[in-house]
């Protein structure tokens, strides 16, 4: 197998896509789904040109464009009604670990670093102009996040040298607030919820904590993992939160009570990147094992699993990993993909 085979089909593999044995052939089908039954995930389409692994897919807001961050230091946006490549960017010298768009779909956002653990910075991709500027600040990191926290407003979250949060307007580059409490690094873990009221950030002392993002009043601490904490997420109704960590476990939180309501413990291997399916009844996992499944939320059975091929050691800019794995995961915005 070529490299650029096994590039296609890796990306291919994060998209998720053809979910129509779940979701149904169109909208209203999917919006009738209650949650789905064991089944089959299946590719829908491959798109070509990176030559290394990608590290991180998003969808537009509206669904139409797809943007992928690769260790061959570039990143690609993709017209996904034709699955055309539309523009490129080349990060000169540095991974690209992370891409994501705004909520309003208006501005890409990318951060790179010279190696994975490097300082990283982080680029802003006008979608109108192609037009990029660097967001320079030396406190801020970026290491490690499963997708960047922002809000309708552009306000977006990252962790500091200081174990501390701040927020920072992306637009002018100003920090907007600071809030300090976990003893340890912050390093894939941020979300706001989708009232953007709360931000979400798990962290390296294995604990959760909700703030308010008005007065950056610490609200609530989950316990219960017993290492890292890797990503996190809100379900769309804003009253759950799942987690993953490096101790083999998913766990679903009351976001209302901090109470753990389930978690899944057999047999799992560390989970890099999760998203909620747009109906809440559905979640979606990539792991170091190299594999992608999909969970039913209400007693979170898996209903589906695919593993994705092998990468030759020799091929992976991650050489030190025993398997490949799956670094990124995205729901289109009307679930079909």
């Amino acid at each position: 197998m070529t490299k650029n085979r096994v590039i296609k089909i890796i990306l291919s593999c994060l998209i998720i896509s053809c979910l129509r044995w779940i979701y149904g052939e169109n909208q209203n089908e999917a919006s009738e789904v209650i949650a789905p039954k064991k089944t089959e995930l299946i590719l829908g389409g491959t798109l070509s040109g990176h030559t290394k692994g990608i590290n991180s897919v998003t969808f537009s807001p509206n669904g139409d464009i797809l943007a992928s961050g690769s260790y061959d230091k570039s990143v690609r946006i993709w017209n996904m009604n034709n699955m055309v490549q539309i523009a490129y960017h080349n990060h000169d010298s540095e991974y690209v670990l992370f891409v994501d768009f705004s909520s309003n779909g208006k501005s890409l956002i990318s951060y790179s670093a010279a190696t994975l653990s490097a300082p990283s910075s982080m680029i802003v991709w006008n979608m109108d102009t192609n037009y990029v500027t660097n967001f320079d600040k030396k406190d801020a990191l970026f290491n490690g996040f499963d997708r960047l926290a922002i809000t309708s407003n552009n306000i977006f979250a990252t962790f500091t040298t200081d174990y501390s949060l701040k927020l920072f307007n992306l637009n002018t580059g100003e920090e907007v607030s600071k809030f300090a409490g976990h003893t340890k690094e912050i390093a894939y873990s941020l979300a706001f919820s989708p009232d953007e009221k709360t931000l979400a950030s798990g962290s390296y002392d294995k604990t959760i904590k909700l703030w308010d993002v008005k007065s950056g009043e610490e609200l609530k601490t989950f316990t219960g993992h017993r290492d890292w904490i890797f990503p996190i997420a809100f379900s769309p109704n804003g009253k759950l939160l799942v987690s993953g960590s490096l101790d083999n476990t998913l766990r679903v939180w009351d976001v209302e009570t901090g109470e753990e309501i389930t978690s899944l413990r057999r047999n799992l291997s560390p989970v890099k990147t999760i998203d909620f399916h747009p109906n809440g009844k559905t979640l979606v996992t990539g792991s170091i094992d190299n594999t992608v499944r999909l969970w039913r939320i209400d007693d979170m059975e898996e209903v589906a699993t695919y593993t994705m091929p092998e990468v030759p050691r020799e091929e992976r800019p991650w050489t030190w990993s025993p398997t490949s794995r799956v670094n990124s995961v995205d729901f289109s915005p009307d679930g079909k993909k």
